[in-house]
């Protein structure tokens, strides 16, 4: 598996992973335990960076499907993680909490956007319209090449 389809893989666990809890509870709290219990508190920077250029790669084919506050929550990721200085879970710190949230927000939006989903993360609006169940990978990246995506990052 290269390091683009594991951050594809990443990127669907968690995106469903929210989406189930959105479907069961109605919203996404920022204090909810199974999210940072299960993600946050959990993955280390090699996690993020596979889904960085996963969602980078996604960006450069579809930035369409990215928002100004997606891109921003992206580009506020990829330099958090450039600032690591040797801390392995950079972004599961105080000062960078706010960028992991938000990055992961981002990630079930441009997910969702991508599928053709729409699962609002409000309890009034959260009922599911238009889901078209597709392999992720071979819609959105059209791989045929080794390129990972990856470059300029």
């Amino acid at each position: 598996m290269t390091e683009l389809e594991s951050g594809v893989d990443l990127w669907d666990n968690i995106a469903t992973q929210l989406n189930d809890i959105i479907k069961l509870d109605g919203e996404l709290h920022i204090d909810d335990a199974r999210i940072w219990d299960q993600y946050l508190h959990k993955w280390q920077n090699e996690e993020w960076m596979l889904l960085v250029q996963a969602a980078y790669k996604l960006y450069e084919q579809h930035p369409d499907l990215f928002k100004p506050f997606h891109k921003r929550a992206l580009e506020d990721t990829i330099l958090a993680l450039s600032n690591s200085k040797g801390n392995t879970r950079i972004l599961d710190t105080q000062r960078n909490k706010k960028i992991e949230w938000k990055m992961i927000m981002m990630l079930r939006e441009v997910w969702n956007a991508a599928q053709g989903v729409y699962i609002a993360n409000q309890p009034q609006k959260s009922n599911v319209v238009n889901i078209k169940p597709t392999p992720m990978y071979n819609k959105l990246f059209n791989n045929t090449d080794n390129n990972t995506g990856t470059e300029g990052i």
